[in-house]
């Protein structure tokens, strides 16, 4: 039902869907005042199909749009708050996404179980989408990737996405005492893959000095480099004696300055300041 004024006045608008369902989400467009998401289940009787509908007039007129989804209980669904294209759906398998207005469908699985997710919100200032399950915890994904996988980067065989500035820290291998582990530090290098293959990861200094390198399998999709601002011990055999200093744990970790981040033939910049 839909209301207008404030509650005073209700019109039924779901004389078009399947009948005997559960209405597990009604969720307003935060980007069009007319759009408008409903999910349905009917689990309680034995029917698992997909049921998603979007309507862009008030409910005047719907469009299914579970797609390719197999076929599962739906139990929410949120509109992404930067992309007004892309959607979120959680059902009783897993975790869904759409770059396209609920045309197609992706499984967003890495390190996610195939259980049922029941809720899913978005924390705006973080950009992070947090995921509650049944039963198996609450999760947490960075979405800035996800936000900028338009056409461009699909029909690309690599792309490293923008990486954000990192602040040097003289606690950087630091150890505390001899009972605690040495601060390492992380930096997650998001990419997309057009097909699963072997890529080479590279760092190289503003004067085209290789400070690091490896192979990394790619799935096809989105991935990570998770990197720990190390050189390599053969960029250092290279340096010999003009090789920064090392830190408590023995590891040589990148000074400030401007490198070269690149997976495969894609590369972005990296600012250590």
């Amino acid at each position: 039902h839909l209301t207008q004024d404030g509650g005073v006045n209700w019109t039924k608008i779901s004389d078009s869907f399947p009948k005997d369902l559960w209405v597990s989400r009604v969720v307003a467009s935060e980007h069009d005042q007319n759009r408008i998401y409903v999910t349905l289940n009917g689990y309680r009787w034995d029917d698992f199909k997909t049921y998603i509908y979007r309507t862009i007039d008030l409910g005047a007129t719907w469009t299914e749009i579970s797609g390719n989804i197999p076929a599962s209980p739906v139990n929410v669904i949120i509109e992404d708050p930067v992309r007004e294209d892309m959607l979120y759906v959680g059902t009783d398998y897993g975790l869904c996404l759409s770059l396209d207005s609920g045309a197609s469908w992706h499984a967003l699985a890495g390190g996610m179980p195939h259980v049922a997710v029941h809720d899913l919100k978005i924390q705006k200032t973080a950009n992070h989408l947090l995921v509650g399950t049944h039963g198996r915890s609450i999760y947490r994904a960075e979405i800035g990737a996800l936000q900028a996988l338009t056409n461009e980067v699909l029909n690309q065989n690599v792309h490293v996405f923008a990486l954000d500035k990192m602040r040097k820290s003289p606690s950087w291998g630091r150890q505390w005492s001899q009972f605690r582990a040495a601060n390492t530090p992380e930096l997650n290098i998001p990419y997309f893959s057009k097909t699963a293959q072997s890529l080479q990861f590279m760092i190289t200094d503003k004067e085209d000095n290789e400070v690091y390198s490896s192979q990394v399998s790619a799935d096809k999709g989105l991935n990570t480099v998770i990197y720990d601002l190390s050189y390599s011990e053969k960029a250092l055999k290279k340096l010999k004696n003009n090789a920064p200093k090392a830190s408590d744990n023995g590891v040589v970790y990148l000074a400030k300055g401007t490198y070269k981040v690149m997976v495969g033939n894609a590369s972005k910049e990296l600012v250590i300041e």
